[in-house]
């Protein structure tokens, strides 16, 4: 007769907790290679840690698609640990998801280990190419006596956090263009990070933006208003390429963007304040 399993633990339900917050709702699946990492890092079955994700989607109000109607007190608990009641608290849950990494399984790890970082163009050698190139996304978290290698090693894995965060939120689309070739889809900050660092790390503070989009919003070429309208520079229309490209970027002037079905809608106060700059540039 085969012995039952053992119940979950709470170190266990972060760690699931944490692939939940970076994992779209159409990867909840046993085969996900994410979710077959994290089911070897706990000794649990694939099948086991789908479920558990699963749970959480019932606990997430915007999250598309069914969960599981076996939530446990222990799902609750740790949900209300790491939500505020309109997002998942991303910081908190990532410093924590890599502690219990490394002291309860001993696992000298990133959490990119079992997350799939691998298209998230964020090599060492790379440098900024823009004041919101995600250089610098901790907040109050440098302790004293760091060396330059600890606090570049935080820094990176708050990065890749957030920007899996916000493509999951997205499906890993671009919110303008549609494109859904991961590796061609980046996280944008709608209000930047450099002058508010407590938004730094919030997925309502996030867009999924393809790389040209993604230019353009940063440099006030293109904004996006609280209701999710998308507005086009005269500059970008006049010198953003060839006659054909400009014409696509004339059909995108006035778009109207639906965030009806994502888990964390971007938030409008957020919105409000950078299409004001984009509309005072402009």
């Amino acid at each position: 007769m085969s012995s039952r399993p053992l119940a979950w633990s709470l170190p266990e339900a972060t760690l699931a907790l944490s692939l939940y917050a970076v994992t779209p709702s159409s990867k909840l699946k046993a085969n996900n290679p994410q979710i077959i990492g994290l089911a070897k890092i706990i000794g649990r079955a694939p099948g086991a840690v789908k479920c558990r994700l699963h749970n959480f989607a019932s606990l997430d109000k915007r999250a598309t698609g069914r969960g599981f109607n076996h939530i446990s007190e222990l799902d609750r608990l740790v949900w209300n640990k790491y939500s505020d009641g309109q997002e998942l608290q991303l910081l908190p849950l990532m410093n924590d998801a890599v502690d219990i990494a490394c002291n309860h399984f001993n696992k000298d790890l990133e959490l990119a280990d079992w997350l799939d970082t691998s298209d998230s163009n964020l090599s060492s050698s790379s440098t900024p190419s823009s004041p919101d190139n995600y250089s610098d996304l901790l907040v109050d978290s440098t302790l004293p006596g760091e060396s330059e290698v600890e606090i570049l090693c935080k820094r990176r894995r708050s990065q890749g956090f957030f920007r899996q965060a916000v493509l999951a939120n997205f499906n890993c689309t671009c919110a303008i263009s549609g494109c859904s070739i991961r590796s061609l889809v980046e996280a944008a900050h709608i209000l930047p990070w450099a002058d508010h660092p407590y938004e730094r790390l919030k997925q309502s503070n996030g867009l999924a933006l393809n790389p040209f989009f993604h230019a353009a919003f940063d440099q006030n070429l293109l904004g996006i208003s609280p209701d999710g309208k998308v507005s086009i520079s005269r500059r970008l229309l006049r010198d953003g390429g060839n006659n054909q490209t400009r014409q696509s970027l004339q059909s995108i002037d006035g778009m109207e963007l639906d965030f009806g079905s994502l888990r964390v809608t971007p938030n409008r106060d957020y919105l409000a304040e950078r299409f004001r700059i984009y509309t005072q540039i402009n």
